[in-house]
């Protein structure tokens, strides 16, 4: 079957755009791989988090100085006020123990998405203070 050559030279020219649609990532479709992990935005999905938080005392409310944070294998202790900072944790679940003298320590399972925290430490002469639940962010 012969194409007439008007036929053909329409055929040629919807050819070449669209080559030129798909060299230049367009045509609506993506110019990311499935499998690049960028997260559709072209970057990196971060693969560690910095972790803030609170250390208080759970009869006053007030921050708990000195005391030693644990995250994985990462350690950082509070200021004065009971803030911290944990740089570089791995975004997975990662262990965190918590402990100041004069306090019962605290461990818990901190999950994934979780990047800020607020704890509550039972001074160890406070027999009659329950042990706050384990903090899920605040």
């Amino acid at each position: 079957m012969r194409v007439p050559n008007a036929r053909r030279g329409a055929c040629a020219a919807l050819l070449l755009v669209a080559a030129l649609l798909w060299g230049c990532g367009g045509g609506g479709g993506s110019s990311t791989t499935p499998d690049d992990n960028s997260g559709g935005n072209g970057t990196q999905p971060t693969s560690t988090r910095t972790v803030t938080g609170f250390v208080g005392d759970a009869t006053t409310g007030l921050g708990v100085a000195g005391a030693a944070v644990t995250i994985g294998s990462l350690n950082s202790s509070s200021a004065s006020s009971g803030q911290f900072t944990v740089g570089a944790v791995p975004r997975a679940d990662a262990a965190v123990t918590i402990a100041a003298a004069g306090y019962k320590s605290k461990s818990f399972t901190l999950a994934s998405n979780v990047d800020t925290i607020s704890v509550r430490l039972v001074p160890s002469g406070a027999p009659t203070v329950e042990d706050p639940p384990d903090p899920t962010g605040l």
